[in-house]
């Protein structure tokens, strides 16, 4: 393995996981969003491969920090995507795996259990100014359904001094999604040492034994993860159409994105897209989060992560 092979991973793993068919309430092959399209996921794909393999190639030039390398991804792909956010959540599982990974090459063997400790290791070394870079990144990204906390933990965004509080109070990009895995699932896995993707990456290889075909496999993970784990956009979307503060709703919205999970785990129990029950079960609850605008995004997003992982691992299709 070399820094090409990490970046065609990662290319490859967002390919695969925006072409995975279908997936409910997500872009896929035949379904697209009023503002993103399939293409739209395909470009940004390939410009996501780009980015990553500069942010690697910079790395062994010397310390990369994670909230520099976020703010360059996001531009470069802004310059292919026109669309705007598309992978923003996957960006921030991708590169730290991906600088870690970058790392290891050149001092040891990737394993499973040392990529584990290394990335682990690498998001609790954040500081102050990835958080800094991190809020920059998400404002050049227009990353929408973040709201806004009444609790004070962190500085009003909108005020002209929130870069010199960030600086001044310490708070580290750790310490954000930390507090932020309360009411995010990406920010969950960043700040638990992708805990969920390490699962699922396994739970992903088992499928395509059993199937022999990637897109059963990766619509079957998806479905799996979406049954453990409430996604939290759907949560925070439901929360925001009722008040601006997050955690004024949060845990009503979190309620109904828990029936959608146990939904998730009903088509897997009728088969899923192996029986003509799961195809039905599944095609509905698509139909009913599409008419409701709502999208399990974190969960697409831990996906393909599962996906990467697999990928940096060994699998080939």
């Amino acid at each position: 393995m070399d820094l090409e092979d990490i970046s065609l991973a990662a290319e490859l793993a967002c390919l695969l996981e925006v072409s995975a068919t279908p997936k409910p309430g997500n872009v896929h092959r035949f379904a697209s969003f009023e503002d993103l399209t399939y293409e739209n996921f395909l470009s940004s794909s390939v410009a996501l491969g780009k980015a990553i393999r500069r942010i690697c190639e910079n790395s062994i030039k010397g310390k990369v920090s994670f909230g520099e390398s976020l703010l360059e991804s996001v531009r470069i792909l802004k310059h292919w995507c026109k669309a705007g956010n598309t992978h923003f959540g996957t960006l921030i599982l991708f590169i730290p795996l991906s600088l870690t990974s970058s790392k290891l090459l050149y001092t040891d063997k990737i394993s499973e259990k040392k990529l584990a400790d290394e990335v682990k290791k690498f998001v609790q070394e954040t500081d102050s100014q990835d958080s800094i870079n991190f809020f920059l990144a998400a404002s050049e990204a227009n990353v929408g359904a973040l709201g806004r906390l009444k609790k004070k933990e962190f500085p009003d965004l909108n005020s002209t001094n929130w870069k010199d509080k960030i600086l001044e109070e310490n708070i580290t990009l750790f310490k954000i999604m930390s507090y932020s895995s309360n009411y995010d699932l990406v920010a969950r896995e960043f700040s638990k040492g992708f805990e969920i993707s390490f699962k699922s990456y396994h739970i992903l290889l088992s499928y395509y034994r059993k199937f022999k075909d990637i897109n059963l496999a990766i619509v079957h993970t998806f479905l799996e993860i979406m049954s453990k784990y409430p996604d939290t956009l759907i949560a925070r979307k439901i929360a925001l159409r009722k008040s601006v503060y997050l955690e004024v709703y949060f845990q009503e919205g979190l309620e109904i994105s828990k029936k959608y999970s146990e939904r998730a785990k009903k088509i897997l129990e009728l088969g899923g897209l192996n029986s003509k029950k799961g195809i039905e079960a599944l095609v509905k609850m698509d139909e009913e989060l599409r008419k409701n605008k709502l999208n399990p995004g974190s969960i697409a997003d831990i996906t393909a992560c599962s996906i990467f992982l697999a990928l940096l691992f060994g699998l080939r299709i």
